[in-house]
């Protein structure tokens, strides 16, 4: 999986084909142990997310929602309780 590590202005992103997956991050360096943990992490990759089909980064076969959907799944079931 081609990744690397582009800058944004001040910030530093870890992008695949010039998208980000991860990020921002507030240094180089930062951006570069992030991508060293994706690369040395044999269950990281990129997959296609089963409720809107975008790519994101996953951590393994139990991730299969990006974190937009997960959190609009997560809302949807939350709810204020007022005592």
């Amino acid at each position: 999986m081609p990744l690397d590590v582009t800058p944004a202005g001040c910030i530093w992103n870890v992008c695949h084909n010039g998208k980000r997956i991860q990020g921002p991050f507030g240094s180089k360096s930062s951006a570069q142990q992030a991508l060293d943990a994706i690369e040395n992490n044999p269950s990281c990759k990129l997959r296609a997310c089963m409720t809107c089909q975008t790519e994101f980064l996953s951590e393994g076969p139990h991730n299969r929602m990006c974190n937009r959907c997960r959190k609009d799944a997560r809302a949807e079931y939350t709810t204020d309780v007022t005592v």
